[in-house]
């Protein structure tokens, strides 16, 4: 299983982050960083792009939008 694009779960279970100074935090961030632009952020784009160009009062997603933030 994926959870986040490319990384299988079995790659983040093997990192060790119970170390403050670990050398897998980069990689960690990284990763959930990942995870947020996929399943929050990527898909706000939508709305915002079928948006585009329209007059402030014809805007229609902005709930929708910020559902979703």
């Amino acid at each position: 299983m994926e959870i986040a694009p490319g990384i299988a779960a079995e790659k983040w279970q093997a990192l060790k982050l119970d170390d403050p100074a670990s050398p897998d935090w980069p990689e960690a961030i990284r990763i959930v960083e990942a995870r947020i632009h996929e399943r929050f952020i990527d898909p706000v784009d939508h709305p915002i792009a079928a948006e585009d160009g329209k007059p402030i009062l014809e805007k229609r997603f902005g709930f929708t939008i910020l559902a979703i933030d």
